[in-house]
């Protein structure tokens, strides 16, 4: 019975470490994804001047991630995409992201 009991808890331990790992990839799915779109809205610079906005488009992506978790982020995007439009409040908090990591990266 213990065994069993062992058994069943590391299965779940491991259901969570997976679903984890699952969403660490989806971030960095959509980080590449939104620095693209990112650097390319940018005027798709080239050398180190597309390497500096890669950079602020990162940090600002993480910022994002930060604040309001992959499922709002993912929300709001398909928000975007269907309007064209972003809410308010979360273009307000992009634009102040990017400022902060602009700072950060001089």
């Amino acid at each position: 019975m213990k065994k069993l009991a062992l058994i069943l808890g590391m299965a779940g331990v491991m259901t969570v470490l997976s679903a984890c790992s699952d969403e660490k990839s989806e971030i960095a799915e959509y980080k590449e994804n939104f620095v693209n779109t990112c650097v390319v809205a940018s005027g798709n610079p080239q050398g180190e001047t597309a390497k500096a906005i890669s950079a602020i488009c990162g940090c600002a992506y993480d910022k994002t991630i930060e604040k309001y978790g992959l499922s709002e982020f993912k929300r709001m995007d398909g928000e975007l995409e269907k309007s064209g439009n972003a809410e308010p409040e979360f273009q307000k908090t992009m634009i102040e992201f990017v400022q902060q990591c602009s700072q950060n990266a001089r």
